[in-house]
């Protein structure tokens, strides 16, 4: 009985991720395929699960009540939009682009199992596990609130610079926003919690670490989706077969870790920009940030490259970057209040580096070196020319 609760659970949740990727490509104008219906429906049930879980409500009911909801306004927008033809030729690599990744998350399977000692990949793990007993993220704790102040101070180091937290409750994985905090909070992007807390509400424990494999899967999926859409089915069999054939790509799929899932999005959204979709792009690559925001940076540079190189009209420009603020707008949501690492370790670097030039540009600014080499600097090309 166990087990058929756990299939039909399964089986739930994928229709549900299913339809509700219909239901959004067709409202977006799209005639959806097995990529736009997953990806879609990933991206809703990912976003909704990271906000449920942020408020406290998470749980398999509420993210399919929320999502259900979602669905049946897409269905009621999609029924009246014209409908975009279907791409001609292009089964044969679709086909290979999904047996990619199939036999990707196969072949990782089945998953490391990170619940002690597994470094980052624990901290992911037991995150989801917690949020599936308890619907939230938070850690509650009674101690840090009784201690004095200075004894605070000295049990619980500051992440940030400047002693401005955010602070360790637990060296590697908790964080406090303050000192005397009656809560911690996982010191990681979001988004790969609330799945290995999706997979735990569905079949256990046992089963967070399954979104190992199954990222993975959806990662090459992409990756060679994106290579065979763009050069031809030979590039798609070719990259499948580099791509199933890596170690890194097996290791990733067995060892729980942000890295898949942030391919999948990131690589999802360059293969809705190749179908001119740039609105549903922004937001796979909005989503990624959810995983590992610094990706992004890496994203929208090879964005910009491409609209620099290729002729690009202002309206894909635009629903690209609709879709990109919109949605990156609604996942920070879900991190606005929470401690990170991440962020805390990033404006330590923007802190030394301001300190660093401050020194520099100061003197210079006193002693005339500043203005001198500005005034210099019409005779750069004039210099160069003569040289």
């Amino acid at each position: 009985m166990i087990e058929l609760a756990i299939a039909l659970r399964a089986a739930a949740l994928l229709a549900l991720l299913l339809i509700s990727g219909f239901a959004l490509a067709r409202a977006g104008g799209r005639r959806p395929d097995a990529f736009d219906a997953v990806w879609c429906g990933l991206a809703l049930v990912s976003l909704v699960g990271t906000l449920l879980a942020r408020a406290g409500h998470f749980s398999l009911l509420t993210i399919g009540a929320t999502t259900g909801c979602v669905t049946a306004v897409g269905f009621v927008i999609g029924r009246g939009r014209a409908i975009a033809a279907a791409g001609t030729g292009v089964s044969r690599i679709r086909a290979c682009a999904a047996l990619s990744g199939i036999a990707a998350a196969l072949w990782a399977a089945p998953p490391y199992e990170t619940f002690m000692a597994g470094a980052d990949s624990t901290m992911y793990v037991n995150a989801g596990v917690h949020l599936a007993r308890t619907g939230s993220y938070e850690v509650a704790g009674t101690i840090a609130p009784l201690l004095p102040p200075a004894l605070a101070q000295a049990v619980f180091a500051s992440v940030g610079a400047r002693d401005q937290g955010p602070y360790i409750r637990l060296p590697g994985g908790l964080l406090m926003t303050r000192r005397d905090a009656a809560t911690a909070a996982p010191a990681f992007f979001p988004l790969v919690s609330t799945w290995t807390g999706i997979l735990t509400a569905i079949g256990g424990p046992a089963f967070a670490p399954t979104v190992a494999p199954l990222a993975m899967g959806l990662a090459v999926w992409a990756l060679t989706l994106f290579a065979g859409e763009t050069f031809g089915l030979a590039s798609a069999a070719i990259t499948g077969l580099v791509f199933v054939a890596n170690f890194a790509v097996w290791w990733f799929g067995r060892f729980t870790m942000a890295e898949p899932l942030t391919i999948a999005f990131i690589w999802g959204g360059f293969v809705f920009l190749g179908r001119g979709a740039p609105g549903a792009a922004g937001i796979m690559l909005a989503l990624a940030s959810l995983a590992r925001a610094e990706t992004l940076v890496f994203a929208v540079t090879a964005l910009a490259w491409w609209a620099a190189w290729v002729p690009v009209r202002p309206r894909d420009l635009g629903l690209l970057a609709g879709g990109l603020v919109m949605t990156g707008l609604i996942a920070a949501m879900s991190v606005v209040g929470m401690p990170n690492h991440h962020l805390a370790y990033l404006w330590n670097d923007v802190s030394m580096m301001w300190t660093k030039w401050t020194f520099i540009v100061l003197p210079a600014l006193a002693d005339g070196r500043f203005a001198t080499a500005v005034a210099l600097l019409p005779m750069i090309p004039i210099l160069l020319v003569v040289g």
